[in-house]
């Protein structure tokens, strides 16, 4: 995770980058459920043409191909924010 994200900060246009870890005390449970990851990332950009821009740039590209070699499944979304609190 940590080398990985050593190369994505570097992707031009990205406001934040956020990894998020199972905790050990929830992936007993999530078998139960037939959840099989470990955590989640989010890159943050202020709009999609900044997104298209980061991940079309070398950098993006090479952080693209990174990530596909060292994780078994990946699932890719886009969200949009809405702040409650």
């Amino acid at each position: 995770w940590f080398k990985h994200a050593q190369l994505t900060a570097q992707m031009p246009g990205l406001r934040a980058y956020r990894i998020n870890f199972i905790t050990k005390a929830c992936k007993s449970n999530l078998g139960e459920f037939g959840i099989k990851f470990d955590g989640t990332a989010q890159l943050w950009f202020d709009s999609l043409a900044g997104m298209d821009y980061g991940f079309g740039s070398p950098v993006g590209k090479k952080a693209s191909v990174d990530s596909d070699n060292h994780c078994g499944k990946r699932a890719r979304f886009l969200t949009e924010e809405f702040r409650i609190v």
